[in-house]
Formats: structure tokens, C-alpha cells, sequence
């Protein structure tokens, strides 16, 4: 279709450009013919300076629809009022759309969301504990939501993000601000697991190869794992993850400088965060040491990354 096209232009401006034959033949000069059509002096049509001339704001309305099946094969019958996993785990159809759109040259805005219903947790036969059951049946949240623009050699952005830390094209280690959603560990791409954060951001670029970036989160989210009665929880019991509130002295920081060079990267970093792994309170309980919760340090890292 575009060959053809093209063509079918061609072959027009030829026949445009070629004088029909009844003016060939009638003696009358081609410039006398076109007399009166230059008239116009160039430059006559006054045009607005580039700063005077508005672009119109563009906003678009995506949105994707999906079904998946999933089927376990390797479970054997389970015990009297275990949860039975075997045969189908998952029947979840889920929508997720995205508005998006710049309100001027500088600054724009991004607001996405889905929401997905599992039909494979109906199954009143199957003993789901209702924790698990409450998970992962059906769930409904925003994404990235977020207003960004720029100030000169200053970029902001403040909303919600999903923030990929340090220079790797996966995982790095020093990719610890955003959380994961570890609860079907092995069924999703690295790019799909990271959840958002609210965040402040500010990009500084004193010239072409440097950027000095600065993190101010305020909103405390932390990895979310198999709930309890999943076939990947590890533990023979429920635990409560005590997640540290949001804001006040709990607020995460980062900061990262970052340089751009003919064939490699290199990046430093620092933070004060909230650990997004738990680690297991352990109670005494007659001679043994169980696990009872889970909690979150607050760690600090700094590193440096290379590409």
C-alpha cells in the first residue's frame, strides 16, 4: 500500500509538471500563462515567532485486556481440610488502561490502572483460606500516576512511580527503592513485578553526560509475597508482615549520580530506606524458635554501578 502510494504521487507531479498539449500547440508563452501567480512577495503571510506558536496538547486512552489460564500437574490429593492446588490454579482475566498526555511542550501527565478477577478462587471445594482467597481472587489498583516536567536543565516529577534503580538492564544490585510482587514468583517479567511508590524525583543535567538525581518517598510499600494457603508460601503458618507507617521519620531518601559515555555507563548511589525484604521474628515456643511475624529494617546502602 505505501509502494503505491508513492507511485501514485509520482506519476501526479508528472502530469502536473508537463503542459497539456492545447497550450503547446496555441503559441502563447508558458511565462504569460503563469503571469499573476507570483505576485505574491515571499514573506507576505506573516508567521508567528516559535515562541508564539502553541502545540496542541496531545492525550491518548490505551488499554489492554487479557486471560490466563494456569494448571498445576505435580500436587498430590491433599490430607483432610488442606488446600487442594492440583489441577486449575488460575483463571484471572484482568483490564488495565492508561491515559497519558502533555499539557504544554514541558510538562505532562500519566494516570494508569487495572483491575483483574481470578474465577479459579470460586472453588469453595478447594479449602482456600479466605487470606489467600481475599489476595489474589480479585484486585483492583493505579499504577504509575504521576505530573512531570521541566524546568530548564532541572526535570520534576512527583507521583506515583515505578522506579528502576541503578544501570542494569534486570535487576541490580542496587535496585532495592522500588518493591516487588513476588506472589507468583517465576510467572512475570522483571518489568511487570515492580510496584509504584508516591515520590518526589528531581533530574539535575549539568551538561550531556552527567545527571544528579534526588529521591524524597514518603509512601512505605514493601515486597508482597505468597499469601498464606498459596502453593509458594514457605512457612506452616500465617505471619503478619508489620509494615513501618507512612512518612514522618520514615520517609525513604536516594541519591544517584550518573554519567552517560561513548560505550559504557557508570553510576554512584546512595540511600536510607526501608528494608523491602522481611526478616523473621522468632518466639520461643517450648524448646523450638518459630517464626511469628515478619519485620522491616531500615538499611542504608551506597554502590556503584557499571555498564
Amino acid at each position: 500500500m505505501y509502494a503505491c502510494s508513492v507511485w501514485c504521487l509520482i506519476v501526479t507531479l508528472l502530469l502536473l509538471a508537463a503542459p497539456p498539449a492545447g497550450l503547446a500547440t496555441d503559441g502563447v508563452p508558458l511565462d504569460d500563462l503563469l503571469e499573476g501567480f507570483d505576485n505574491e512577495k515571499p514573506g507576505s503571510t506573516p508567521v508567528p515567532p516559535p515562541e508564539q506558536v502553541s502545540e496542541p496538547s496531545h492525550w491518548y486512552l490505551a488499554g489492554a485486556a487479557s486471560l490466563r489460564f494456569a494448571f498445576n500437574t505435580a500436587h498430590a490429593a491433599p490430607v483432610a481440610d488442606q488446600v487442594d492446588h492440583r489441577n486449575l490454579s488460575s483463571a484471572r482475566g484482568k483490564l488495565s488502561l492508561q491515559l497519558a498526555g502533555q499539557f504544554s511542550r514541558r510538562w505532562r501527565a500519566r494516570v494508569e490502572g487495572y483491575t483483574f478477577y481470578d474465577a479459579a478462587y470460586d472453588r469453595a471445594a478447594r479449602n482456600y483460606p479466605e487470606v489467600l482467597v481475599d489476595a489474589m481472587r480479585a484486585e483492583t489498583e493505579f499504577g504509575e500516576a504521576y505530573l512531570a516536567g521541566s524546568l530548564g536543565p532541572v526535570d520534576l516529577k512527583l507521583g506515583r512511580q515505578v522506579l528502576a534503580w541503578g544501570k542494569a538492564d534486570t535487576l541490580s544490585v542496587v535496585d532495592l527503592v522500588s518493591p516487588l510482587d513476588l506472589r507468583e514468583p517465576g510467572m512475570a517479567d522483571i518489568d511487570d513485578l515492580r510496584l509504584p511508590l508516591t515520590m518526589a524525583r528531581l533530574d539535575y543535567y549539568p551538561d550531556r553526560t552527567w545527571r544528579i538525581s534526588a529521591l524524597a518517598i514518603p509512601e512505605i510499600r514493601v515486597n508482597e509475597f505468597p499469601a498464606y494457603g498459596s502453593d509458594f508460601f514457605p512457612f506452616p503458618m500465617p505471619l503478619t508482615d508489620e509494615v513501618p507507617d507512612h512518612g514522618g521519620g520514615n520517609t525513604e531518601w536516594a541519591a544517584a549520580v550518573e554519567g552517560t559515555f561513548s560505550g559504557w555507563d557508570l553510576g554512584f548511589y546512595w540511600a536510607d530506606l526501608v528494608d523491602n525484604m522481611p526478616y523473621p521474628v522468632l518466639t520461643l515456643q517450648g524448646q523450638n524458635l518459630l517464626p511469628t511475624s515478619l519485620a522491616h529494617a531500615r538499611i542504608q546502602l551506597a554502590g556503584v554501578a557499571l555498564d
